[in-house]
């Protein structure tokens, strides 16, 4: 065991003999905690200021989005039923197809069971433990548990707490002063159910949705190309209007992103591209809003049955390009045509079906028809006109300068990947 007279000898020996790097080992560790204090007040001074900001901006207050929450099992069947579920879908399933035998037989038509689609499947791999009549799992492509998914919302809706009165009253405690819609579903479908006319074409090519990144600031820079909208309130989008006045309305007025905007318009409207420097933007920006305000584009809706004729029309060329060289290859008798310009009529473009075939197809669309099941094909034109634009800003997930930061703190999280249709604006068309 070493004396303790020994170890104060040993540590002045040491000290002696590498003062050198001790000195500097403590200088380097008191720069670095010194950075660090400083990075620390610099990064509090400015989150303090931009949350000054955004609240007196805001007059001391700030938006929350909402959505209501809708549990899964008031509206849904989950994938294994209990029995007492099974068998209140058999009772139902029974119901529903003896009514619809029941309508076959009062419009005279020839009723198959080889069409109905059973609402529960044999489950494989179900425990021992089960009872024989539980071991099945829901079959969601049903239209008996599609129809029981509907009547069980409307029982939900009926008694929910989440409707907007319920909200009312949650606000009221904390002095909410306004509510507003957001993100309200437009019912225009997108790609390819609506889409993009570019260069007075359609791209029948495309019919995914296009995105700059996996991120909803990718999508919402390409919602036009998407046909992805929305309707928002008004009064929500007061900062990227371009205009309020409605008297002069072309179409469907819609907030657009600048970078989607440059992209698809900027050729034709003599506007630049971005540029890079921050001096700039504003110009830029300014420019932009300039020659966007009241500009038009347009879109194609197409229904789901012109949709299943477009989606014909590239089976059937694919199969008959692969068939070249078949010597035992039969064309289909029926071939349709893309329209000859944007948002025409598909057409037919040969047609070798017999007197019989011809009868067949006419029988089966009169049957569809009394059954209210037919669908005719159906395709608009929708005119859109731009009122107002936004500078999509997405948030950086990795901040290494104060500029970031706050950057991040004052650029709105908005989660939307479509775009805004002032809901105001639109009620007056």
């Amino acid at each position: 065991m070493i004396r303790p007279s020994y170890c104060l000898k040993l540590a002045r020996t040491k000290l002696s003999s590498k003062r050198g790097v001790l000195v500097t080992s403590v200088i380097v560790a008191s720069l670095l905690f010194a950075a660090l204090i400083v990075t620390v007040i610099v990064f509090t001074g400015a989150q303090k200021s931009a949350v000054e900001f955004i609240k007196q901006s805001g007059n001391d207050r700030y938006l929350v989005k909402v959505s209501p929450y809708i549990p899964y099992e008031q509206i849904n069947f989950s994938l294994h039923p209990s029995l007492k579920e099974v068998r209140k879908i058999k009772a139902f399933e029974k119901r529903y197809y003896q009514q619809l035998k029941d309508k076959y037989k009062s419009l005279g038509l020839k009723y198959s069971q080889e069409s109905e689609i059973p609402a529960l499947q044999p489950w494989a791999n179900a425990p021992d433990t089960l009872p024989e009549e539980q071991r099945v799992t829901v079959n969601f492509s049903s239209p008996i548990i599609q129809a029981m998914n509907a009547r069980k919302f409307r029982e939900y809706a009926k008694s929910a707490t989440n409707k907007l009165s319920d909200l009312r009253q949650i606000g009221n405690k904390y002095g909410a002063t306004g509510y507003y819609f957001v993100d309200k579903p437009s019912g225009l479908p997108v790609i390819p159910g609506t889409r993009f006319i570019q260069d007075g074409k359609e791209d029948f090519s495309v019919s995914e949705l296009k995105s700059a990144n996996p991120t909803n600031y990718g999508y919402y820079t390409k919602a036009i190309y998407n046909s992805n909208y929305t309707f928002t309130d008004q009064r929500l989008l007061e900062r990227y209007l371009l205009t309020t006045d409605t008297s002069d309305l072309k179409g469907i007025p819609v907030v657009v992103s600048a970078q989607e905007a440059v992209a698809l318009f900027g050729k034709k409207l003599g506007v630049v591209d971005e540029p890079k420097s921050a001096g700039q933007k504003k110009a830029w920006l300014k420019d932009l809003q300039a020659k966007l305000n009241g500009q038009t584009y347009q879109a194609c809706y197409r229904n789901s049955a012109e949709l299943s004729l477009l989606d014909k029309i590239q089976r059937d060329y694919a199969d008959i390009k692969n068939n070249e060289n078949n010597k035992n290859y039969v064309k289909p008798k029926l071939i349709y045509d893309y329209p000859a310009k944007a948002c025409g009529d598909i057409v037919i473009k040969q047609d070798a079906r017999t007197a019989t075939d011809k009868q067949a197809d006419a029988e089966l669309e009169a049957n569809q028809r009394k059954l209210g099941s037919y669908v005719a094909p159906m395709h608009r034109l929708l005119t859109f006109q731009i009122v107002g634009v936004k500078y999509a800003q997405p948030q950086t997930d990795h901040i290494k300068t104060a500029d970031q930061y706050v950057k991040n703190l004052l650029v709105s999280s908005d989660d939307s990947w479509s775009l805004n249709i002032p809901i105001q604006m639109y009620q007056t068309l």
